[in-house]
């Protein structure tokens, strides 16, 4: 496929931001059918995280509402978001880049069947939050499904989103 400007885009079929949307989905599922899957973290982190910053600001074909929304959403997501860049980026190029606040990534060996049920869940660890992936991805799905939902015309971020997000604020847990 090729850009409107001419430049090839090599993906794999993944074409649009709707389509990485799409994938998204089904890495969700797969995270949540095995949440301590190394595998399914790394997949989700990576395409949450391009999904947002590659994606959604430069697939032309993104509707203006859409990109309203997101840009809307922006500060109130930004420290997940910072939190999934780290991650994201340490895990692809080995190192980690423009750390302002990942402290660590937490993931739990399962060893017996208390640990599989009971143990803790892989969590991106920052200095103001606690991000454990299975909440990250209910935050994420729930929020692209709304950037992508043409008949939702109000682009302030919703307040269950905003909710969700503060729950993982290590200071509102006091």
């Amino acid at each position: 496929m090729a850009t409107s400007d001419g430049e090839k885009i090599l993906t794999f079929g993944f074409n649009t931001a709707h389509d990485l949307y799409e994938k998204l989905k089904r890495d969700a599922i797969k995270l949540k059918d095995n949440p301590r899957s190394k595998d399914e973290c790394f997949n989700f982190i990576l395409t949450a995280w391009h999904l947002h910053h590659d994606w959604m600001k430069n697939d032309k074909g993104v509707s203006s509402l859409a990109r309203k929304k997101h840009e809307n959403s922006e500060l109130a997501m930004k420290f997940m978001m910072h939190a999934l860049e780290v991650v994201a980026n340490s895990s692809k190029h080995v190192r980690v880049r423009n750390n302002q606040n990942v402290k660590d990534t937490k993931f739990g060996e399962v060893l017996n069947w208390y640990g599989y049920f009971y143990g803790d869940f892989p969590t991106i660890i920052t200095e103001t939050a606690e991000y454990p992936l299975w909440k990250l991805q209910e935050i994420l799905i729930e929020y692209y499904e709304w950037v992508f939902d043409e008949k939702i015309t109000d682009v302030a971020l919703k307040p269950n989103i905003l909710t969700e997000l503060k729950k993982c604020n290590l200071q509102s847990q006091d």
